[in-house]
């Protein structure tokens, strides 16, 4: 009887050991490092999927704030061709230290990437020409279907879900 209790044990233990490396790897995604070549690849793709590309910072209080509205998002068009990016600002040598913790205690579920540009003046342009440079700053387009919206400042899940929603709906209207 000793031994099925501890064989029992060792199933429960074993069960929440497998539980918890789950939730790890759901929320352990990899952040990857981007340039301002793959940043201009990715905002060239042209194909039928709404990109929402989200540009914020872990040290600003605004973008932190606007961030479960991304992950409602990205719950409520998983099935839909939404691609959700979340563009990270911080310095890459902040990448372990701070952003990778970050990502995962808020249990963050839209991609992450680390955009190492130091010098904005290169690349704000080509996201947004009227952008000034504060963030948090959301760019949603579908090239296909001429589809674009630039937000400069915080937004929430309401205003993304609009804006998506005219995406997807001129996406089906042009089929």
């Amino acid at each position: 009887m000793a031994t099925f209790i501890h064989l029992k044990s060792m199933k429960w233990r074993i069960t929440i050991l497998l539980m918890l490396a789950a939730s790890i790897t759901l929320c352990g995604q990899n952040i990857n490092v981007i340039k301002l070549q793959q940043l201009n690849d990715f905002l060239s793709r042209h194909n039928d999927t709404t990109y929402i590309l989200n540009f914020w910072a872990t040290w600003c209080k605004p973008c932190v704030k606007e961030l479960p509205s991304f992950d409602s998002l990205y719950e409520s068009t998983l099935k839909a061709k939404v691609n959700i990016v979340l563009i990270s600002l911080d310095n890459v040598r902040e990448l372990e230290r701070k952003v990778v913790p970050f990502i995962q205690q808020k249990r963050i579920m839209p991609e992450v990437l680390l955009l190492n540009e130091a010098d904005y003046n290169k690349w704000i342009d080509l996201v947004e020409p009227s952008w000034g440079g504060a963030i948090p700053a959301t760019l949603i387009y579908n090239h296909q279907n001429k589809f674009r919206k630039f937000i400069e400042g915080e937004t929430d899940f309401k205003e993304l879900s609009r804006h998506v929603h005219s995406s997807l709906k001129q996406s089906s209207e042009r089929k």
